[in-house]
């Protein structure tokens, strides 16, 4: 929390300074789009911070990113100057996110549903900030939003889908995230599609093994892979066994 005070006390306090020389100007907007950079230097003072060992551990993924946190912020700051309510739906959807987020880490399973619903969310930021970019579309089969998964099982191949594949190819990139129940298994694929080669192929592999280490301990028969796409892309391809001995602590309204 100390990371904080003093970024804030000087965005405030340059805030309060401007609006005095300039009274015409709406106080909100001063305020915020002279504090928001400040909480962006504070949270990557508190990133710099040693990482918690528990979840390292127990290899709980990291829900958002601290690049991700940062990208948004900056963002919001950018927009503040250029269109205030496109910044406060940004800033809204981030909030619901973390809602989202915190309400699934209560639970070791959660409805696919669920993990459906912070993937929309996150995709609708990042869409926000890399404006004419990348679209997406969601194709997901009735079915699976009743199958019980292990948490935070889509967000983190939905962001690798922005940084692997988004900003590395020319736009536009279309992102397209498909589930459907089939023999057993829950089959989600997320794909990115560009008509560019990227010039540098990513290195893929040890985000490969890290997720297929962290599915062998839901279930050994559960599988993850990829796919290259033509002319550019990737297709991550998850297979996951159908648990009926889970019962998830959530239901959908």
């Amino acid at each position: 929390m100390k990371n904080y005070i003093l970024p804030v006390a000087v965005g405030l306090a340059a805030g309060g300074l401007y609006y005095l020389v300039f009274p015409h100007n709406n106080i909100f907007f001063v305020i915020t789009a002279t504090t928001v950079p400040a909480l962006i230097t504070g949270f990557l003072a508190r990133s710099s911070q040693k990482v918690n060992q528990d979840a390292v551990k127990n290899f709980v993924p990291v829900q958002l990113s601290s690049v991700f946190i940062f990208n948004t912020l900056h963002n919001v700051s950018a927009l503040l100057h250029t269109d205030v309510q496109r910044a406060n739906r940004v800033v809204e959807l981030l909030a619901e996110l973390i809602r989202a987020i915190n309400d699934m880490e209560r639970h070791e399973f959660n409805l696919f549903a669920r993990e459906v619903k912070c993937a929309d969310i996150f995709l609708k930021i990042e869409k926000s900030r890399l404006s004419g970019r990348f679209d997406f579309k969601l194709d997901i089969e009735k079915n699976s939003l009743e199958v019980p998964v292990p948490r935070f099982l889509l967000l983190p191949l939905v962001e690798h889908a922005i940084t692997s594949g988004v900003e590395k190819f020319e736009p536009p990139v279309s992102i397209i995230i498909a589930a459907k129940c089939e023999q057993n298994f829950l089959i989600v694929e997320i794909s990115d599609l560009s008509n560019i080669m990227s010039e540098n192929e990513p290195n893929f592999k040890p985000f490969v093994q890290a997720f297929k280490k962290r599915l062998a301990k839901y279930d050994l028969h559960a599988d993850f892979f990829l796919e290259s796409l033509a002319p550019a892309g990737t297709r991550r391809i998850l297979r996951l066994p159908l648990r009926h001995d889970v019962k998830s602590a959530w239901r959908q309204s």
